[in-house]
């Protein structure tokens, strides 16, 4: 006789980082930093992350499984093209993956940003396939490709507007600033 034993549910809790209010900031850089991306330049990034982060200029929501980071999305509002919301960072933890956090933090971030901007933009890279599905199975559309970080890979700028209607207005505006 088989006894179905069912997988162990995680218990997650969800806190967003707002002025630094949420004091394992520094917890949150060490969880970006051990899951580097190959982008050129990343601690740089990630020292004034953790400096906007605590001044207010970046958010984040964390997702943490017994005292530990399991995933995060790190965004701010654009700094060159108005009412867009910027996604900086969208990482969950290996072990954890396949659980739809990330889905459910971007759904946070969205109704977030819904009263004070049109939409959000992210990048990233072209050899990020897993990346890329997701975005797109969330709503965003391609824009733009190309180098944004290094010229050896490609980068894919997408969007998701709240209003699609915007869509021809945020390419072009996104295109001049590049």
């Amino acid at each position: 006789m088989h006894i179905y034993k069912p997988k162990r549910i995680l218990d997650i809790s969800f806190h967003q980082l707002e002025n630094g209010a949420w004091k394992p900031t520094q917890q949150l850089i060490n969880f970006l930093s051990d899951q580097a991306l190959d982008y050129p330049r990343h601690s740089e990034w990630l020292e004034k992350a953790e400096h906007e982060m605590n001044i207010g200029i970046k958010s984040a929501l964390i997702a943490s499984h017994n005292g530990q980071i399991a995933g995060n999305i790190v965004w701010q509002l654009h700094k060159q093209i108005p009412n867009l919301i910027e996604l900086k960072n969208i990482r969950i933890s290996p072990q954890v993956r396949e659980r739809h956090f990330a889905s459910f933090m971007l759904r946070q971030v969205e109704w977030l940003s819904k009263n004070y901007c049109t939409g959000l933009i992210v990048d990233c890279r072209e050899n990020q396939t897993d990346m890329k599905i997701f975005l797109m199975q969330s709503g965003f559309t391609p824009i733009a490709k190309l180098n944004l970080y290094e010229q050896r890979i490609k980068d894919i700028c997408l969007v998701k507007l709240f209003n699609k209607q915007d869509l021809d207005i945020t390419r072009q505006a996104y295109l001049q600033i590049i």
